[in-house]
């Protein structure tokens, strides 16, 4: 079993946060990087910060991806 751990903060200050379960690595994989390319490096621009983690039962965090993009102000 994998955790798919997804963060976002959209332009008008509200941050999204989703968990996916899947059972297989591969299934896993595909909603990390189907999230990463939806979400991130710029594909919309009321997304500016975007985040995300392939985690095993264990814990143990095999894939882990930051884009972000938020001013320096809104990170504080």
């Amino acid at each position: 079993m994998f955790f798919v751990d997804q963060k976002m903060h959209k332009t008008n200050d509200t941050w999204v946060n989703n968990t996916h379960v899947k059972a297989t690595f591969n299934e896993a994989m595909h909603q990390f990087h189907a999230f990463m390319s939806t979400n991130g490096y710029g594909q919309d621009a009321s997304v500016d910060f975007v985040a995300c983690e392939v985690e095993e039962a264990n814990g143990m965090i095999i894939k882990s991806e930051v884009d972000n993009r938020m001013s320096t102000d809104q990170e504080a």
